[in-house]
């Protein structure tokens, strides 16, 4: 199956994000302590504002000549201060991602994105309330030449 790796998509992810949101992507992940991070399957100490992207499943289509592929993806968020201020930042990245279609998260041809669960999960040790949205994306057939 060909197709974008779940490594390839986290990064379009975070790639997508960093350009429409006011997270900051950095693929060392090294971010000063007022920066809102995007991070790839880990919830670092800091910065107090994260949003952390894994990829959990991955359906091939059983057709071997299609090259479309579904991700299941979940986006966990942490921030300070009240309960819902993890609802806006949640939000920001819903407006970013939910909806999408025929178009790119970073190099990944997108056919279409989808939010399907959102999860309350409550403070963590330093008392920031976190969540998790979770999403299904649908990445679009390429055409020779690697055009969507």
């Amino acid at each position: 199956m060909s197709g974008p790796s779940p490594a390839e998509m986290a990064v379009g992810i975070c790639e997508h994000l960093a350009a429409t949101t006011g997270f900051t992507w950095r693929s060392d992940g090294a971010y000063t302590a007022t920066e809102h991070a995007l991070t790839i399957k880990t919830v670092p100490a800091g910065p107090d504002v994260v949003a952390a992207v894994t990829v959990y499943d991955v359906d091939d289509d059983p057709d071997p000549r299609q090259v479309r592929r579904t991700f299941a993806v979940q986006v966990r968020f942490r921030a300070p201060g009240r309960p819902d201020a993890v609802d806006v930042i949640a939000q920001e990245a819903k407006d970013a991602l939910h909806g999408e279609h025929h178009s790119r998260f970073g190099q990944v041809p997108i056919a279409r994105c989808a939010r399907v669960s959102v999860a309350q999960l409550g403070p963590d040790a330093g008392g920031r309330h976190e969540r998790t949205d979770n999403y299904r994306i649908v990445t679009a057939r390429t055409q020779p030449g690697g055009t969507p």
